[in-house]
């Protein structure tokens, strides 16, 4: 099942695209949860693994885009 099927089929909650969804709120199969319920200024706080594969070399691109989410998380580069 989809994360989106999970969801209709009341087995949780779940952050989904707009577009995904919209024509489910309106109909009502869907509700929002206003972001308040979330925690401060609507911000969730979950674990994050930024994983790669170890027997190939990173190409700039994807060293790059893995360094600017470490940094964003206040961690060092990639080795």
């Amino acid at each position: 099942m989809t994360k989106h099927a999970l969801i209709l089929a009341g087995i949780g909650w779940g952050n989904l695209p707009l577009w995904l969804v919209e024509r489910d709120l309106a109909e009502g199969r869907l509700v929002r949860v206003p972001a308040a319920e979330f925690g401060l200024q609507g911000e969730t706080l979950t674990n994050a693994y930024l994983m790669h594969r170890t027997d190939e070399h990173l190409g700039p691109a994807t060293r790059a885009f893995c360094d600017a989410l470490l940094r964003m998380a206040g961690h060092r580069t990639v080795p």
